[in-house]
């Protein structure tokens, strides 16, 4: 008679044959759909990279990035792009107002954060100058430089669609004009004759602010409004001064005995005067 063999195995054998016999199983990946458990979030902070664009230039930039727009980075600050695939990217920065736009490339490394900076597009600008004094040049309200009686003068500004002021380094006497500077080409600023010339007599308005000289051509006297307020009498043949700030002011004269006005407008620069002769 043959009797049955049992043989007891110690437990610690019997824990590694069993895990020898169930194997090794793939690392779960997140439910890309359904992700009750933040797997997802895990998933993208491993796989996807983080971008901050920082912009230290007193422009705007429109972000896009495979054609679509990602937002905007105002002047002076930074902007941070989350969710950006790993690898050589390419960030396009637009200006639509002053027709500009720059490319910057990154290679981002999966779960890092890099950082790119925007820079400042500049532009060298010919201004010549043939007037017989001084002039300083502003850009967007920034002295940009001074460029000496009849002389010639490369200065550095801004590039793109911007707000140029010629004036007279000790005012009066301004032009305001809109130009487009190029990055990559010749710009040449040719300085118009300003209003007052050096012997003009007119008077200086306080600093940073505007003058209106009016002269009443007319045969009767008349009252002046700026902004709707009564400004007084103004005789035939009479001048008056009225100190306003920059910007564009509404003005009206009234005949007196007559039910009649005419309307009109004046735009003012710091330290401009603008002469007016009034004729009905």
């Amino acid at each position: 008679m043959k009797k049955a063999l049992s043989i007891a195995l110690p437990l610690s054998v019997a824990l590694v044959l069993t895990a020898a016999a169930c194997g090794s199983s793939p690392e779960p990946q997140p439910d890309r759909v359904n992700d009750p458990d933040g797997d997802l979030d895990r998933y993208r902070q491993v796989s996807q990279a983080t971008l901050i664009v920082e912009n230290p230039s007193d422009d705007s930039w429109d972000l896009r990035w495979h054609g679509g727009k990602r937002g905007n980075v105002a002047a002076r600050s930074e902007m941070r792009l989350v969710d950006v695939p790993p690898g050589p990217q390419e960030i396009e920065a637009v200006n639509e107002r002053l027709g500009l736009s720059q490319t910057v490339s990154v290679d981002l490394a999966p779960g890092k954060t890099a950082r790119v900076t925007l820079p400042p597009v500049r532009a060298r600008v010919l201004v010549v100058n043939r007037q017989p004094i001084a002039v300083e040049v502003l850009v967007d309200g920034v002295r940009i430089g001074r460029v000496e009686a009849a002389s010639e003068t490369a200065l550095d500004a801004p590039a793109g669609r911007r707000l140029v002021l010629v004036r007279r380094p000790d005012g009066p006497g301004a032009v305001r004009l809109e130009k487009l500077f190029r990055p990559d080409g010749e710009n040449r600023l040719e300085v118009p004759e300003l209003a007052a010339s050096v012997n003009s007599g007119l008077p200086i308005p306080p600093a940073g602010q505007g003058l209106l000289r009016m002269r009443n051509a007319g045969r009767l006297a008349v009252t002046l409004w700026v902004d709707g307020r009564d400004q007084g009498l103004v005789a035939s043949g009479a001048i008056v001064d009225v100190v306003l700030a920059p910007g564009t002011h509404a003005l009206e004269v009234r005949m007196e005995g007559l039910e009649a006005k005419t309307e009109h407008s004046v735009s003012l620069v710091a330290n401009q005067v603008a002469e007016w002769t009034w004729e009905p």
